[in-house]
């Protein structure tokens, strides 16, 4: 139908004509993901390129490596534009983080965690007199 090829314009970065934000997140994530696995392509070779791309059927096996860069690439070429993040999003993904943000980030984790697990040991009799 009409609406469907539509739809399937909309959000692919094939479409002519003026292109948007999104696509350049897109074009991006492909760039990203040809500079971490140099003479691969996310979506295949040259001749499977469009269908796969139409399909949302990226290449994710080769970047089980790279959680981080995988994590990255695989949401900036999501079939669905509005999926996709944001420049400041890109900037701000666990990929570009500093080490010590990361140990940053895995410190605060590590206390939000310590303190769920005393708030529950606290609150465990209440817990399971709500469960019964």
């Amino acid at each position: 139908t009409n609406s469907e090829s539509e739809s399937c314009v909309e959000a692919s970065p094939l479409e002519v004509g003026r292109t948007s934000r999104s696509v350049d997140i897109f074009s991006l994530g492909c760039i990203f993901y040809c500079t971490i696995l140099p003479g691969s392509h996310p979506f295949g070779e040259w001749y499977e390129r469009e269908a796969n791309i139409m399909k949302n059927k990226p290449n994710k096996d080769d970047l089980e490596f790279a959680p981080d860069a995988s994590d990255l690439i695989v949401s900036m070429i999501d079939r669905d534009a509005k999926a996709r993040p944001t420049a400041e999003e890109v900037c701000n993904h666990p990929f570009f983080w500093s080490p010590s943000q990361r140990l940053k980030f895995l410190c605060d984790l590590s206390d939000r965690i310590e303190l769920c697990d005393i708030n529950q040991e606290d609150n465990g009799d209440n817990n399971l007199s709500m469960n019964i």
